[in-house]
């Protein structure tokens, strides 16, 4: 059974920089075992050629808390 904040899933979400940076959206598909996270993004690529620029991610959560592998 897992525990019920479990991020697994797939989240859309958007975010904004500052200094020129123009707010954009992505998609996450995230599965989360034992406190570990991995998954892929996937955003528009607004200023390339790519159409959509993908990534893996990874981290870990603990409570509520979710970081970033470094």
């Amino acid at each position: 059974m897992s525990e019920k904040r479990d991020v697994s899933g797939v989240w859309y979400g958007s975010f904004a920089g500052t200094f020129g940076v123009y707010p954009n959206r992505f998609i996450a598909h995230l599965d989360e075992v034992g406190g570990s996270i991995s998954g892929t993004t996937s955003e528009p690529d607004d200023f390339g050629d790519a159409g959509v620029l993908n990534a893996y991610v990874s981290g870990t959560r603990a409570g509520g808390a979710v970081r970033e592998a470094i």
